[in-house]
């Protein structure tokens, strides 16, 4: 049709190209909103918890048939002790199908990242054993009562050995070494780190000078800057030149490096993109076994009877419209219960502050100081570019002089190949 139309009438050809397209176009979108009528959001609490079941079949031996006679060899087997919650079960059952779940957080939009969650759950339902019912609620509500019923409905439970919340650089250390920990003592820890961020990496905006120390003793055999560059394509740029300036509104002014505290000395370091560090990061977490889900905020802290002790967190609830309603697609939060609860979410994380009130933790401390600062990347001329230079600011414009009680600056880091890494604060 293509060869007739172009040699005969070369407009019709473009128009049975954009005929296609857009029928192409439209048949896509009506597939995802027929899935979305049809089936529902598969929200938080149905995702993990088919997870989290298809772990449990993991663990049952190979030669049962069912799952009646699987539960009656896993309960009488005294010698082996199997643990239908460890991340080393969930690790080999969902290898494949993890995968998948991590390619399509970059570059969908909200339908096909819904749409392609919901296909992701389909593919997983046969490892259920149980029958119940849809995980759509039904939001027929007639009153305020069966409204705040719904909202206060129980949730359900998942549970951990360790739980950490968080997947910057801090939760995912602490996850990479309890692993570490529990290879050395030959232990088999559940440990899950849940981010709020559609990916690793993706709310950890800070391009910086980093002190190697630490993760060199987390990796001791690792060349972490060569996997960095093969993996993610981000460059570890030795530091070469560091400089520190104060700023007045027609000049500046070099403060030199010996009238500096060690702390802003940065022989030795690199310039990064911590981003890309939680990606490889994160990566060899559950090279580990670690189990991450991002994508799920924690909303709530959990304790015990007598507000004590933090037992774990909640997930927030899915599908509430803009009036605070359950929509056709709500789905409770699910709560994740663990022996240990570690809070890594950053400065003035939101589950943190709730802990800091509910102990009373900054009883007798100092006033807490938060910054606020606007980043950005710059791809420059490479005639421009002075790799491996560091510069730190005080001053001009938020300050005239250095005993004022308002202060800010900003900082400029040249990372290879040719990019500033540039913040304001």
């Amino acid at each position: 049709l293509s060869k007739i139309a172009s040699k005969s009438h070369p407009v019709l050809l473009w128009d049975i190209y954009i005929y296609i397209y857009s029928t192409s176009i439209m048949s896509s979108l009506l597939q995802v909103l027929l899935r979305r009528r049809q089936g529902g959001v598969v929200a938080s609490s149905a995702l993990l918890r088919r997870r989290r079941c298809a772990a449990t079949i993991s663990s049952i031996p190979q030669s049962t048939t069912n799952s009646s006679n699987a539960e009656t060899n896993t309960n009488t087997n005294t010698n082996t002790t199997t643990r239908p919650f460890s991340s080393f079960h969930s690790k080999q059952c969902f290898n494949k199908k993890s995968n998948y779940l991590k390619n399509f957080h970059k570059n969908i939009n909200q339908y096909q990242y819904q749409y392609q969650y919901h296909q992701f759950a389909n593919s997983i339902r046969s490892f259920s054993t149980d029958n119940k019912e849809s995980d759509t609620t039904n939001t027929n509500i007639d009153n305020d009562d069966d409204l705040l019923q719904l909202l206060n409905s129980p949730r359900e439970s998942m549970p951990f050995d360790v739980l950490i919340v968080g997947g910057g650089p801090a939760g995912l250390a602490a996850s990479i070494r309890l692993k570490q920990l529990c290879m050395e003592k030959d232990l088999d820890l559940s440990v899950c780190v849940v981010e709020k961020g559609n990916e690793i990496g993706a709310h950890i905006l800070s391009g910086n000078v980093f002190e190697p120390r630490a993760i060199e003793e987390l990796f001791p055999n690792i060349d972490w800057r060569t996997e960095l560059v093969e993996n993610h394509s981000s460059n570890a740029t030795p530091v070469k030149s560091d400089n520190f300036l104060f700023l007045t509104e027609e000049s500046s002014y070099s403060i030199p490096n010996f009238l500096l505290p060690k702390e802003l000395h940065n022989d030795g370091n690199y310039i990064i993109s911590l981003g890309q560090l939680c990606r490889w990061m994160g990566a060899k977490a559950e090279e580990l076994g670690v189990e991450i889900y991002p994508g799920f905020a924690a909303s709530e802290v959990l304790y015990n009877e007598d507000k004590t002790a933090v037992r774990g967190i909640a997930t927030r609830d899915m599908g509430i419209d803009k009036n605070g309603k359950p929509k056709e697609t709500f789905e409770r939060g699910v709560e994740l219960r663990a022996r240990q609860t570690l809070f890594a979410e950053g400065a003035r994380g939101s589950c943190s502050e709730s802990l800091i009130s509910h102990f009373n933790l900054r009883k007798g401390k100092s006033e807490q100081t938060y910054g606020l600062g606007i980043k950005e990347v710059w791809e420059i001329p490479e005639e421009h570019h002075q790799p491996g230079l560091v510069i730190h600011t005080l001053g001009y414009p938020l300050q005239s002089s250095v005993t004022e009680k308002t202060f800010g600056g900003t900082f400029l880091y040249h990372q290879e190949p040719n990019l500033i890494l540039k913040l304001g604060w």
